[in-house]
């Protein structure tokens, strides 16, 4: 059965865009066949201090896979784009992040996986590009629809479109 997943992802080291166009394809050739982008938006990091800012932006794709699968495919993908996980726990600049925010209408609390994605709701920089995708979207845990948590957050300093999005079909024949 077919079940449409909801990315968010961020880079704030390296070519930044090319790092997203890059997990876009394989993501699309990997875990599911991706059928929306958001916008891109350059956002300052959220729980440290960097130089670089972060692109972010978010996408919708339709899978196969179980949850389980999906998630380590994704992370597969952040292994090989360079992401080096922090071993204290602490956030730390990144190639590549990918983060499930929905699967479906499933809500699931493994020690591997969380989903709905439990910070989403307070980050601006991940409500935003979800709201490009998809105003109508609804979180099957809370019920809350994206377009309202949007225009609740207070979280919108730091955040602008850039100039430069990324367009599906250049990336995806």
């Amino acid at each position: 059965m077919e079940v449409t997943v909801y990315l968010s992802l961020g880079s704030n080291s390296g070519d930044r865009l090319d790092l997203l166009k890059q997990a876009i394809k394989l993501i699309h050739l990997r875990a599911g066949k991706v059928f929306k982008i958001s916008l891109s938006y350059e956002t300052v990091p959220v729980g440290f201090v960097s130089e670089t800012n972060f692109i972010n932006l978010a996408l919708a794709c339709k899978t196969t896979l179980n949850p389980t699968d999906f998630y380590r495919i994704t992370s597969a993908i952040e292994h090989e784009l360079g992401r080096k996980r922090a071993t204290s726990g602490s956030y730390t600049s990144r190639t590549i992040d990918i983060d499930i925010i929905f699967f479906g209408d499933l809500i699931i609390n493994t020690s591997e996986l969380v989903v709905p994605h439990p910070r989403y709701m307070e980050r601006a920089f991940v409500l935003i590009p979800l709201n490009d995708l998809d105003e109508g979207l609804i979180d099957p845990k809370t019920k809350c629809n994206i377009n309202d948590l949007v225009s609740q957050t207070n979280d919108l300093n730091g955040i602008k479109a850039t100039k430069s999005s990324i367009k599906l079909h250049e990336l995806i024949d």
